[in-house]
């Protein structure tokens, strides 16, 4: 998902499964490291709950551990969020119930500012991931099957679709490569789709089977020439190799784990996945092709944004709902300090860091009703 990574959220053949478990109505007990635990009791007391269909974006200042945060319109659903700069810092968010994307600039704590720009082109667009290059924003559309491109100068959005994209694809995950083509997940079609873009006129999208795998989710560009993606129904994980076709799949992922959320990290020649129901962090090697190394507990960790070789902000959609710090010692020390949400109760979705060590992330309190529309949206 970047400085996305993201968010580079957690939706669809497996968000009925997914989402009933990481994003459902049911509180699940949160298993706090112990160095968090009174920190989260502080916070329990000190915070109030967030009625039905609440939408926040969140600073998060580890220097500190407080915590900046912005109410955003009822209904919004904020899914993931990206960030550029450092004085201001621009942080755009898809707003998947309101068919919009925001950006906040954030200058301080006191000055801040805030832009909606709509998607007008059809009535139910649900945008919901993002990759950001330059002044470009892109972005996946869940409920009209487009890909979006907002410039972040002028606020004109452009859409990409046909011309060899499947119809009800589920589009999910999406990531930029050095080429300047543009990476896709399509979870109801099964196939991982590269868009590129002469101009908005001339255009095309090319589909790739990713193996014997159901509901490609997340994307994570390594290179032009490899592109790591997650299968959450199908608990796998794996690589496409683009000028030939050849998909390596990773063994050995507990079943019911559901890797989600896929970050590339080159200090490891590795990638780092989420997986909700599985209450851990997944990590394959892709030199060595072997089992993949599994970190936890960590309550249901969904959003993942990586800072360093050795270090990740995750979102965890516990009944708290935390944003938590994972540091990696090789080759199997990890070591998770979680940090309850200002609000109890919300589910956090995307994450991002910001040069100055800052951490966005965006959440909303649980609403059957637009859980339900998202997920008829995107269902094949």
């Amino acid at each position: 998902m970047t400085s996305l990574n993201i968010a580079k959220f957690s939706l669809p053949r497996w968000v009925l499964a997914l989402l009933g478990a990481a994003i459902g109505l049911a509180a699940i007990r949160a298993a706090l490291q112990p160095d968090s635990r009174a920190f989260a009791e502080k916070t329990r007391v000190e915070t109030v709950s967030a009625a039905p269909q609440s939408s926040f974006l969140y600073r998060f200042d580890p220097n500190t551990l407080g915590f900046f945060t912005r109410t955003l319109t009822t209904g919004s659903l904020p899914i993931d969020v990206a960030v550029t700069g450092t004085a201001p810092v621009r942080v755009w968010v898809t707003l998947a119930g309101t068919n919009k994307i925001g950006r906040l600039v954030y200058t301080s704590t006191s000055q801040t500012a805030w832009n909606e720009y709509a998607i007008t082109s059809t009535a139910n667009s649900r945008p919901f991931q993002l990759a950001l290059r330059g002044n470009e924003v892109w972005f996946t559309e869940q409920g009209a099957n487009r890909v979006g491109r907002l410039n972040a100068l002028t606020g004109q959005i452009d859409e990409f679709f046909g011309n060899g994209l499947s119809s009800n694809s589920g589009l999910a995950g999406i990531d930029l490569a050095p080429d300047g083509s543009v990476w896709l997940a399509g979870q109801s079609s099964n196939r991982l789709i590269r868009l590129v873009v002469t101009s908005t006129l001339n255009y095309s999208f090319q589909e790739y089977v990713p193996g014997n795998v159901n509901g490609p989710f997340g994307i994570a560009v390594e290179s032009n020439s490899r592109i790591h993606f997650t299968a959450p129904v199908s608990d796998r994980v794996g690589f496409l190799t683009p000028s030939t076709g050849a998909v390596v799949l990773a063994p050995g992922i507990p079943s019911g784990y559901y890797p989600s959320d896929i970050v590339w990290d080159p200090s490891n020649a590795a990638t780092w996945f989420s997986e909700p129901p599985g209450n851990h962090i997944g990590l394959f090697f892709v030199g060595t092709l072997g089992i993949p190394a599994q970190f936890g507990p960590i309550t249901r960790p969904v959003g993942l944004s990586r800072v360093s070789s050795n270090t990740l902000w995750v979102t965890q959609q516990d009944s708290l709902g935390q944003l938590a710090k994972l540091v990696y010692t090789p080759p199997s020390g990890v070591a998770v300090t979680s940090y309850p949400l200002p609000t109890v109760g919300l589910h956090p979705t995307g994450v991002a860091r910001v040069n100055d060590g800052s951490v966005w992330l965006a959440a909303y309190a649980p609403e059957r009703i637009y859980l339900s529309q998202l997920m008829k949206s995107s269902t094949p």
